[in-house]
C-alpha cells in the first residue's frame, strides 16, 4: 500500500473547475486485484452538495 499527502483539489463542473478548500487529505492506493485507490479529503461542509450530485 503507498500513501501520498493531498495539497489541492479541484473538481469539474459543467465548464469550469472548482476549487475545493481542504484542511487535510490524502490519497491511498491500496494495490489490492482491482487496481483501487482511496481519496480521503476533510472540507468544510459547504461542498457537501458537489459530492452528493457525483
Amino acid at each position: 500500500m503507498k500513501t501520498f499527502k493531498l495539497i489541492s483539489m479541484q473538481l469539474a463542473d459543467d465548464d469550469a473547475l472548482v476549487d475545493i478548500e481542504m484542511e487535510d487529505g490524502l490519497i491511498i492506493n491500496k494495490e489490492d486485484e482491482k487496481g483501487t485507490w482511496l481519496v480521503e479529503v476533510f472540507a468544510d461542509h459547504k461542498y457537501i452538495p458537489y459530492f452528493q450530485d457525483a
